[in-house]
């Protein structure tokens, strides 16, 4: 069996997808935290100076994404086919343009250009995001199962930890929960047994 060693800050945030996963597998790894006062004196021994950063048997392997994507295949998240990958993957584009959104939001320094953007963000971007993500989800069993197939896949966990873990920073009302398929869907993915002892026990 692989040996897997998770470094990230000591938070949740773009860690977390992957703390989901392996949860959810029942597979052991090294859950590694480093405090933000620690970092600036970290950061130039991380590859680009970011996190997190997945360890496979000592193979580093880094940036968020390709971390979701590696322990989603092999853990057997990302569909039954093809087709069903590729429509995963447009959940996962969809949100990671959220956030990006987002970032823009916060970064912000001007009051004035703030303000607009999060003006655009919240009745524009996000709006209409979530309106194509109700119609991915509706796409699948007239939305009470999951966004692709009949079983929990990367989309759905990554959708529960961007709402929950990333994008409350900005959307403090929740508003993604204005659609009651988006909340019952979020409902689904942390009312699975392995993923609720989870966030029961995590830091």
């Amino acid at each position: 069996m692989a040996k897997y060693k998770l470094t990230y800050f000591d938070s949740r945030g773009f860690g977390e997808t992957a703390r989901y996963m392996f949860a959810l597998r029942g597979i052991k790894y090294e859950d590694c935290r480093i405090k933000q006062e620690d970092w600036s004196s970290l950061k130039q021994s991380y590859p680009l100076g970011v996190l997190p950063i997945l360890e496979v048997n000592g193979e580093v392997v880094p940036q968020s994404s390709a971390i979701n994507h590696y322990l989603a295949r092999e853990f057997g998240l990302l569909g039954s086919n093809n087709l069903e990958e590729a429509k995963i993957n447009v959940v996962y584009e969809v949100l990671v343009d959220t956030l990006q959104e987002a970032r823009k939001v916060v970064e912000e320094a001007d009051t004035e250009v703030k303000d607009e953007r999060k003006r655009r963000f919240y009745e524009e971007i996000l709006e209409s995001h979530s309106e194509y993500l109700v119609k991915l989800l509706k796409s699948n069993k007239d939305g009470t199962s999951f966004f692709v197939g009949k079983k929990v896949t990367l989309a759905d966990i990554f959708f529960v930890t961007v709402r929950k873990d990333i994008l409350t920073y900005v959307d403090k009302d929740d508003r993604l929960d204005r659609h009651p398929e988006l909340k019952s869907l979020s409902e689904r993915v942390i009312g699975i047994p392995e993923i609720a002892d989870w966030i029961k026990q995590r830091p």
